[in-house]
């Protein structure tokens, strides 16, 4: 899974952007984006600065486990449950954006703003879910398990990654303007 630098760029310009609608949009559009901002940001802080440190950590754990001799089954499975445990709290903490852009209530402009921000979400959700189960399969040695629920994984976020550009044309019809 790659979450590349031009994803985490795109994040930034639209998140900061969605506090600059348009002068003309309507009152209803600039009140669902001071509400919904602040829980864009977070998801976003969540899936390209936390998800990718924990996979770059796991990574650098793989790799030294893969070349050494005494690596053992205990040991393996002691070296990634700390990543899946990361990995679950990051989910979780999508969950409750999740739940908390839910509550939102859209005004008729943004429906399908909305609609695609929570489905990338919850796509993105589902994805790091199947990673953690990747990861704990690899660390009990369930190599071809684990490779088919990381192949899923890695689908599922790229489903989510091409939603984003989707995201990013639906927030530029609501009149965000890009800086």
């Amino acid at each position: 899974m790659i979450l590349c630098k031009s994803t985490q760029f795109m994040a930034l310009i639209l998140v900061s952007s969605l506090m600059l609608i348009a002068c003309g949009s309507n009152t209803a559009v600039i009140r669902y984006g001071e509400h919904m901002n602040p829980l864009l940001e977070k998801h976003i802080d969540l899936y390209t600065v936390d998800l990718p440190r924990i996979m770059e950590d796991f990574e650098s754990t793989a790799n030294v486990l893969s070349t050494s001799p005494n690596a053992d089954m205990t040991n393996r499975t002691q070296s990634v449950e700390p990543f899946t445990n990361k990995l679950e709290s990051v989910r979780r903490e999508i969950e409750y954006v999740i739940g908390d852009w839910l509550l939102l209530e859209p005004p008729a402009d943004a429906q399908q703003y909305h609609k695609l921000v929570l489905e990338m979400m919850e796509l993105r959700s589902r994805g790091i879910e199947f990673v953690g189960i990747g990861y704990t399969l690899l660390g009990e040695s369930q190599i071809d398990s684990s490779a088919n629920r990381l192949e899923q994984a890695s689908e599922i976020i790229d489903r989510s990654d091409r939603l984003w550009v989707d995201v990013l044309s639906e927030g530029s019809k609501l009149g965000v303007t890009r800086n």
